[in-house]
């Protein structure tokens, strides 16, 4: 699970740097069109990004559950 670990990581990062990039952009706008289009492309992109982070967290509890013993962990199915 280190891939995902380094891909949850990666995508962290990068959304950090795009909510920098972003809201520098923002600060430019004066015409109040732009203003809510900044603002709804943003809610967008963080909408995606705040699900792809649920995903994973999603997909790993199951990857865990899935990797548990069904019967306790001695290997033995009298448990």
């Amino acid at each position: 699970m280190d891939h995902i670990n380094d891909y949850v990581t990666s995508l962290k990062d990068n959304f950090k740097k795009f909510t920098l990039a972003h809201n520098n952009y923002h600060e430019t706008l004066t015409e109040e069109t732009d203003i809510d289009a900044g603002d709804n492309y943003f809610s967008e992109k963080q909408r995606k990004y705040v699900s792809a982070l649920n995903l994973v967290k999603d997909s790993k509890k199951t990857a865990k559950a899935k990797a548990k013993p069904i019967f306790g962990s001695t290997g033995s199915d009298s448990d």
